[in-house]
């Protein structure tokens, strides 16, 4: 492996690809799609305006 130089730096050339790939898949799928689409920015918006009173409702119950 270590005297095969071209197969050593193709191997670190993809490992390399690799780690970039992944970590600009993963901060794609958290931030890209709320980031890029405003559809979606407002459908957590809505969601979130729904969702508001019946957590406050369930935490003024708990209580």
């Amino acid at each position: 492996m270590f005297e095969n130089k071209k197969g050593k730096k193709k191997k670190m050339r993809k490992k390399k690809t690799y780690s970039y790939h992944t970590s600009t898949q993963h901060r794609q799928t958290l931030f890209g799609i709320a980031k890029r689409t405003s559809s979606t920015k407002a459908f957590v918006a809505f969601l979130a305006f729904l969702f508001l009173p019946l957590l406050t409702q369930f935490l003024q119950s708990g209580q």
